[in-house]
């Protein structure tokens, strides 16, 4: 009758719109994950390519004398020669008022994203790479701790970070027993050097008591 025809052709159109999500769903997916590999082998490739890293480091690091000559009253005219550029930056010094100009200029943001530097790792990027806490970053600290921060962290980097640890617990350990054995060495010696000290002193007092008494008697006498 009419009302299996109508039963039948609802759960046909039913059917049917749930098999196009399913297949719309499974290309959708498959589009996806495509982006995603694509974007992680060039990623990869990126991470990779040594000239790339090579030109971008180049122009951040003019980037960075440029701003840091405009903030220094006494840097004068900047010089194109390449040797002139490489004999500056080995005494090149970067201030944190001065590294905060550098991370907020456009070009800057725009070579970071080039380098794959996250962005919570831009927000507290030169306390990072000051590591010696001198309060100032120089060029070439700049140019290691970009090239480690780069891309995401991988297991290989916090097991070579577990590792240093353990070797640094060992050598601590063999440091502070060599220096306990050196600490209980020297209290021997200082108590052995007391311990002859109180006997030369009894032994002076026991002399100078004999001779007392000696010069006593041939007084009395």
């Amino acid at each position: 009758g009419w009302g299996f025809a109508l039963l039948y052709s609802v759960t046909a159109v039913v059917m049917s719109f749930g098999l196009f999500n399913v297949i719309a769903a499974m290309f959708v997916e498959n589009v996806v994950m495509a982006a995603k590999n694509k974007a992680r082998l060039a990623r990869r490739e990126r991470l990779m390519d040594h000239g790339f890293f090579a030109r971008k480091v180049a122009k951040l690091l003019a980037l960075v004398c440029e701003i840091h000559d405009s903030n220094n009253e006494e840097a004068g005219d900047s010089d194109d020669d390449p040797s002139n550029f490489i004999q500056r930056a080995a005494w090149t010094d970067i201030s944190p008022e001065t590294f905060e100009l550098v991370r907020h200029d456009e070009r800057v943001q725009r070579i970071f994203d080039d380098l794959d530097l996250a962005d919570e790792d831009q927000m507290n990027l030169f306390t990072m790479l000051d590591a010696d806490g001198s309060g100032s970053v120089s060029l070439e600290e700049i140019c290691s701790g970009i090239a480690k921060l780069r891309g995401e962290a991988c297991r290989s980097d916090i097991i070579s970070i577990n590792l240093m640890m353990q070797d640094i617990r060992v050598e601590l350990r063999s440091a502070l027993s060599c220096l306990m054995r050196r600490i209980n060495r020297q209290q021997d010696m200082i108590k052995e050097m007391c311990g002859v000290t109180v006997t030369d002193v009894t032994a002076s007092r026991a002399t100078s008591g004999v001779r007392s008494k000696s010069i006593r008697k041939l007084v009395s006498d």
